[in-house]
């Protein structure tokens, strides 16, 4: 998972890197929580197509994937990733 920071920007890479580490265990943990600090900062999130992935949640996204490489979440989407349930 990648987060693209913009250029201007009221926050740094250290305070969100910070962050996302610090209050997170575990790769189920820490993929919510880049999607939290994605929608906090309003952030671009990258992630990898991956056929076999022991993350639930990057497996559900993986069958989301559109013909142009996107995947397109809601709002509710976005707040049921970070609630920690199922999409």
């Amino acid at each position: 998972m990648i987060l693209e920071l913009p250029k201007e920007r009221d926050f740094s890479s250290k305070t969100l890197k910070k962050e996302w580490k610090s209050s997170s265990r575990g790769l189920d943990s820490r993929v919510r929580k880049g999607f939290q600090i994605a929608w906090k900062y309003n952030v671009k999130v990258y992630i990898t197509k991956m056929n076999n992935t022991k993350v639930k949640l990057l497996g559900s996204l993986n069958k989301r994937w559109s013909k142009d490489h996107k995947i397109a979440l809601t709002k509710k989407e976005w707040n049921k990733i970070i609630d920690g349930d199922d999409i």
